[in-house]
């Protein structure tokens, strides 16, 4: 997505137009993906893992996992859509991911070569 929006700032377009569209079109994305996890995933990676497996997880990153969702969203080049899966199935509440990853993105993408 960053070399798209590259492109279009070498056009000679607004990069900060460019970059809140993209931030929010991509968040909007991952937001799909988070939904899903959070309906599905926690069952089904309770199967694979186990219960007791899948609380201990849930309990670190409970305690950890917004510090943990900003640290990765800033890594340029992470997938936000893995990140949004695990937020999901984890149950990390919306009101936290979705402004993490919406200014990680709208950093990434102002600063696109």
């Amino acid at each position: 997505m960053g070399s798209i929006v590259g492109s279009a700032v070498a056009f000679g377009l607004n990069i900060t137009s460019l970059a809140l569209i993209a931030a929010t079109g991509y968040t909007l994305g991952a937001s799909i993906s988070y939904v899903l996890a959070w309906l599905l995933g926690e069952s089904y990676v309770k199967n694979k893992i186990g219960e007791e497996m899948f609380q201990r997880y849930a309990k670190i990153w409970n305690k950890y996992g917004y510090k943990l969702s900003a640290l990765f969203s800033f890594i340029p080049g992470f997938p936000i859509d893995l990140l949004a899966f695990v937020c999901g199935c984890l149950r990390t509440k919306a009101k936290f991911f979705i402004p993490i990853c919406w200014l990680a993105l709208l950093i990434q993408f102002c600063y696109v070569d």
